[in-house]
């Protein structure tokens, strides 16, 4: 009989999970933090990379 085909999802290890967490969560203070400071045209720029990379986080690591 044939057998069924080795599932590809390896799941992170523990310690990647936390440092992604923490990483997460300081870019969120970071994104708090910059909507208070007046940095002209460069907040909006700050405050749209903040969140794009939190994204490409979240996509790269937790969305298997």
């Amino acid at each position: 009989m044939d057998s069924p085909p080795e599932s590809q999802y390896t799941p992170s290890p523990y310690t990647i999970q936390c440092c992604i967490w923490l990483g997460l969560l300081v870019l969120t203070c970071l994104t708090l933090a910059t909507a208070g400071l007046n940095l002209d045209h460069w907040t909006i720029l700050i405050a749209l990379a903040i969140p794009t990379i939190q994204s490409t986080l979240i996509f790269l690591f937790f969305m298997r």
